[in-house]
């Protein structure tokens, strides 16, 4: 009885040992493959910006943002020479009321001075990296103006309209971030532009009188508004691009 008993508590250790033996080698073989697997990569890290964007050739994006002193909307579209330059057309267009910013006479209402900005602007956009860019663009910006003006202490008024002309050019900074399926969102923080040139031209309709001193200078006081839009820098601040590149 106790040899079979020993030889029955042996057969269980060998056993044991054996499938203790069979665990290690299966952990090893486990631990191994780990080693030589590689490891999954995420998408963001597979794909970047610049990576995204190097086949695409074309894109268009609608815009808006602060131009001109103005909110001002409008959309660019865009041909990629490489992988980091992209040359393209932009057009941005605004409007605004200045009235309470210009000062007359106390016996003359301001009743009206609207402000109607455009640009139009050839542009060069250059990646430094991933989605970080350096723009320069030059074009012309057009700045329309309307303005009426009446007598506190009669019924004769006159109105007027204006336009300023200016060729431009500036540079500015930006990002733009791709993705794979042409989508891209784009965000231009700050750009200054600056007149090269520069031409002003204005009519006035008066209405009741032949002159006034109080309405010439009025009239004198918006035309100098006008050359003085013409001459004026201008800046784009935080420009929002969303768009489709393909």
């Amino acid at each position: 009885m106790v040899r079979s008993s020993l030889k029955f508590f042996c057969l269980t250790l060998a056993m044991q040992g054996t499938f203790l033996l069979a665990a290690e080698n299966q952990a090893k073989d486990t631990v191994s493959k780990e080693n030589t697997t590689p490891a999954p990569q995420s998408v963001a890290a597979e794909k970047n910006s610049a990576e995204a964007r190097a086949d695409k050739k074309f894109g268009v994006a609608g815009r808006v943002g602060l131009e001109m002193g103005m909110t001002a909307s409008g959309v660019e579209g865009f041909y990629r020479l490489s992988p980091d330059l992209q040359l393209g057309l932009q057009y941005m267009q605004g409007s605004e009321s200045l009235a309470s910013k210009v000062d007359v006479d106390p016996t003359v209402s301001l009743d009206k001075l609207h402000i109607q900005g455009q640009t139009a602007l050839a542009i060069a956009r250059y990646f430094v990296c991933n989605s970080l860019n350096i723009y320069a663009a030059a074009g012309q910006r057009t700045i329309n103006w309307e303005f009426a003006a009446s007598s506190k202490l009669s019924l004769i008024s006159m109105s007027a309209k204006g336009k300023t002309t200016s060729i431009v050019a500036g540079a500015g900074i930006g990002n733009t971030w791709s993705w794979d399926n042409g989508f891209f969102l784009g965000a231009d923080w700050f750009g200054a532009f600056v007149p090269l040139s520069s031409s002003a031209s204005s009519s006035v309709t008066r209405n009741g009188f032949t002159e006034n001193p109080d309405f010439d200078d009025t009239e004198a006081s918006a035309e100098n508004v006008g050359r003085k839009l013409g001459k004026a820098n201008h800046y784009q601040l935080l420009s929002l691009n969303v768009g489709w590149a393909f």
